[in-house]
Parts: C-alpha cells; structure tokens; sequence
C-alpha cells in the first residue's frame, strides 16, 4: 500500500517569551547551585577554610580554635590553648558559658578535669598544671543537640574570655 502523498501541517503553538522566561530561570538555577558547590569546596558546611575559626582573648592568654559552621549531633571540637599558670598556680581554671554547655552534649574533655563546677551562669572545669613553659593544649568533644545559632563564651577564672558564635545545620 501506498502513504497518502498529502500531510496534514502540525499544529505547534510557540511561547517564545515563556521560553526565554524558563532558560533564565534555569541559567539562575545552575549559578545557585554551582556557588552552593564552590560554598561548600571552602567549607561552609563544616571542616574547611570558611567554616574554621580562632579567637583570642584580649589579654593573650587563652585562644580557642572551633568550626563556626557545623552539623546537627555530629562531634566537633573545641581547642584551647593557655597560656602557662604562675608558679604560684598549680590550677588552671576554664569556663563555658552555661547557656552553650545546655545546647551541646559534652562527649570528651582532654585532659581529664581533676573537677568540674556548676556556677551560676557557667560551668568551670579545673585542670592539673603541670611545670612548664609551653602553653597548655586543652580540648573539649561536643555535640550540638540544637540547630541554628549557638553562642558560646569561654574564659580563664580571674582572667580573659573568649565570645564565639557558631551555626549548626539542621
């Protein structure tokens, strides 16, 4: 059998507006994406050159490392450094601001407090010193058990404090 030799014209009907309209939201979407990408290549989700941080008290005696971006109950850590106590100290005494502490789960502290206290507003934790010259390394493992914004305040008892902001992704 033969195909019938007339054809019937299609009937195509063409927004070219809406066309344009939809490219440039989808050029829109790929940027976002792509700077979403290069976001997270420089650590803004955590672990990486945007999402570390360091913070030193004005008196220089303590400073302290911690990631400003982090996730929901996933372990971060927070690194001090003391400068050494007098020779008359044998102690040295941090505090965290209570209002941290009740949104973190504190999974570690190193090296062990010989005693933690519960003050009004802060929890101090006390640590052996021993004899020397090099500053004191001191790390605590957190948690975050709440997302969004967490403030932190971290100082030396009778010495500088450190103020510190972190965004903790759901």
């Amino acid at each position: 059998m033969d195909a019938p030799k007339e054809r019937l014209p299609l009937q195509i009907f063409e927004d070219a507006t809406f066309q344009r309209r939809t490219w440039k939201v989808e050029r829109v979407g790929w940027l976002v994406i792509g700077a979403i990408v290069v976001a997270a290549l420089f650590g803004l989700f955590g672990g990486g050159w945007l999402g570390r941080a360091a913070v030193a008290a004005a008196d220089g005696r303590l400073s302290l490392e911690y990631d400003r971006f982090w996730r929901l109950q996933s372990p971060t850590a927070l690194k001090l450094e003391v400068s050494p106590p007098s020779a008359d100290e044998d102690r040295i005494r941090v505090w965290i601001a209570r209002e941290y502490i009740e949104s973190v789960n504190v999974l570690q502290v190193m090296p062990h407090p010989a005693r933690v206290e519960a003050g009004a507003g802060r929890v101090v934790f006390e640590f052996a010193a021993a004899d020397t010259d090099a500053p004191i390394g001191l790390a605590f493992r957190v948690e975050p058990e709440r997302a969004w914004r967490l403030n932190g305040a971290i100082g030396l008892d009778g010495g500088g404090s450190v103020q510190f902001q972190q965004f903790i992704f759901p």
